[in-house]
């Protein structure tokens, strides 16, 4: 808006997340296999599902120990899942909507999240996947940047399905050196619901709003 020439005083607030809902996995994992979560509205045109399938399936020539979710519902569904099977991608799994406690559960159990969008602003699953202690792989895009880095994440060039597959596979094998509750910290102390009304209580009081 500013480089547009809209001057005015602008200040951010971020999105709420339900930190108690989404919470860090605190079972032991009953499988080896490395597992990841993508959650989306299946819109491929921004999502770019059609790139993390391809970075899937690079990887699946490289090694077969990992697992994907894929969270989610929307216009690209039946063509992305159609896609998954022409490249014999046996290793993602459809979950369809997933809403509430199963979404975050599920959200959970994964050892870390992956965001393959063209554009973006800031998907509120990021913080969600914060709330569950989970590292996050995205494409720097939109205000991605701005919460991602090398403390809780990897950042790739968009639209680069090999990229992607790079950062994944760097993150299949390190995962476990994040630590899961300084991650949980960026949510509770930036996205709760006690975070963001202080945001809101400091911007009214910093302009006189009663």
């Amino acid at each position: 808006m500013q480089k547009l020439g809209l001057k005015n005083h602008y200040s951010i607030v971020n999105n709420v997340v339900d930190t108690h809902l989404f919470q860090i996995y605190k079972q032991e994992k009953t499988s080896n296999k490395k597992t990841f979560v993508h959650v989306s509205c299946f819109e491929d045109k921004s999502k770019n599902l059609t790139g993390l399938l391809e970075s899937i399936a690079i990887l699946k020539k490289q090694r077969n120990d990992f697992e994907c979710i894929l969270i989610g519902y929307g216009i690209d569904y039946n063509y992305i899942k159609l896609l998954a099977q022409n490249l014999n991608l046996n290793n993602v799994i459809f979950t369809g909507l997933l809403e509430g406690k199963k979404l975050s559960e599920t959200m959970a159990r994964a050892d870390f999240l992956v965001i393959s969008s063209k554009y973006e602003n800031l998907p509120v699953v990021i913080p969600e996947a914060f709330s569950c202690g989970l590292p996050v792989v995205a494409t720097n895009v939109g205000g991605i940047a701005e919460w991602v880095n090398e403390s809780n994440g990897i950042l790739v060039e968009p639209n680069n399905s090999v990229k992607l597959a790079e950062g994944i596979n760097t993150m299949m094998e390190n995962h476990f050196k994040y630590d899961k509750l300084q991650i949980r910290n960026i949510a509770l102390n930036n996205f709760s619901a006690e975070a963001v009304t202080k945001q809101f209580t400091e911007l009214y009081k910093r302009h006189g709003i009663r």
